[in-house]
């Protein structure tokens, strides 16, 4: 299948991603987004466009940066403390919201934290300032 092909199949994806990542970073959220996930703003302007298919990790990501945010949003503060990721989509979804927490002007400490639902685990972290 080939990269045009695989977009095709995942344009909700390229979707979600938009949606997610401008509620996340704003309106200029490709810079951000790529810093905070370790790629490069044009490999995330293709996802966005539709061109190459966003990677099965990353959508999963956003998905968990998502919940995440919902629970983090409310009580932003001048600082805010976040759970270390599990696994590499814990991991990418930490450094999309700690980017996202950062843009916004606010510091940001990341923190072990136990347990098996990551909305509860960034809550937990959160309430540990």
């Amino acid at each position: 299948m080939t990269h045009r092909q695989a977009a095709k199949r995942s344009g909700g994806a390229a979707d979600q991603l938009r949606e997610i990542s401008a509620r996340l970073f704003g309106n200029e959220w490709q810079t951000p987004l790529a810093a905070a996930l370790g790629v490069s703003d044009r490999t995330v302007r293709r996802w966005a466009s539709g061109e190459h298919a966003v990677p099965d990790n990353v959508a999963a990501a956003l998905a968990v940066a998502e919940k995440a945010w919902d629970v983090i949003e409310p009580a932003l503060t001048v600082e805010i403390s976040l759970t270390t990721g599990r696994d590499a989509v814990g991991v990418d979804a930490t450094a999309i919201v700690s980017h996202a927490v950062r843009r916004r002007g606010h510091r940001v400490q990341v923190v072990d934290v136990e347990g098996d639902d990551p909305a509860q685990r960034a809550l937990a972290a959160a309430m540990r300032l």
